[in-house]
């Protein structure tokens, strides 16, 4: 991006679609699974679901949103290092 127009273009662009991913995991079948873990995880893994599964989906599918976030905060700093 060579301008701080087009960038904040991009980091909105990247914000709804977050919110769409996050919006279309709620109404899908993980998004059932999410409520059947948060209610109870034994009846969830009796009805044959598997709730480690669901957990390391949900893991994943959260670290790459931090990640995206994270490349996109780089852009406005110009810089990470791990001093504050």
């Amino acid at each position: 991006m060579n301008s701080q127009r087009g960038y904040f273009w991009l980091c909105l662009a990247m914000g709804v679609a977050a919110t769409g991913v996050v919006a279309a995991v709620r109404h899908r079948r993980l998004g059932r699974l999410l409520d059947g873990l948060a209610d109870s995880p034994l009846a969830m893994t009796t009805n044959g679901a598997s709730a480690n599964v669901t957990r390391i989906i949900v893991f994943c599918l959260s670290a790459f949103m931090a990640a995206v976030g994270g490349a996109l905060y780089v852009g406005v700093v110009g810089s990470v290092s791990s001093e504050m």
